[in-house]
C-alpha cells in the first residue's frame, strides 16, 4: 500500500517476505496499491494459486549489498 512507500517499500526495491507460507521469499515491488488499503502488500501470482490472507507476514527490505 503507498502508506508504505514511507518507509522505503518503492518501485524496484527487493523485500524478503516470511510468514505468507509457499509465498516466503524474495519479491521485488512492482506497483502501487489504490490508497484506500493501509499496511498491505499484495502478490502478483499466475492464476492456479488461490487469494489468501496471513497474519504475522514480515517484510524486510534487502540491501543493495544483499544482507538483510
Amino acid at each position: 500500500s503507498r502508506d508504505l512507500e514511507a518507509k522505503g517499500l518503492t518501485f524496484g526495491v527487493k523485500v524478503c517476505v516470511t510468514g505468507a507460507g509457499n509465498l516466503d521469499g524474495v519479491w521485488t515491488v512492482q506497483d502501487r496499491m489504490n490508497s484506500r488499503w493501509k499496511n498491505r502488500i499484495d502478490f502478483l501470482v499466475n492464476e492456479d494459486l488461490k487469494g489468501g490472507k496471513w497474519e504475522n507476514v514480515r517484510v524486510e527490505i534487502i540491501n543493495d549489498d544483499n544482507r538483510l
